[in-house]
């Protein structure tokens, strides 16, 4: 089985994750210093300005990673 190892968990890295995972049932291993926890920072400002929920801020489910691995 190919196993495909993605450097950094930003929205490139699970971007492409999510599109191997689509066409593929190779192995994947996403590699990141970040938490598993995946939101958007850039949607922070908008929470402190209470125009956003923290929540609207997860582009995917808590459990993602698990999913496409």
């Amino acid at each position: 089985m190919q196993h495909i190892v993605i450097i950094g968990n930003g929205i490139y890295g699970v971007t492409l994750a999510r599109h191997v995972r689509k066409r593929s049932d190779k192995k994947i291993t996403v590699i990141s210093s970040e938490s598993d926890y995946f939101f958007s920072r850039t949607a922070l400002m908008y929470v402190y300005m209470g125009h956003m929920k923290f929540e609207h801020t997860q582009p995917y489910e808590n459990n993602f990673g698990k999913k496409i691995g």
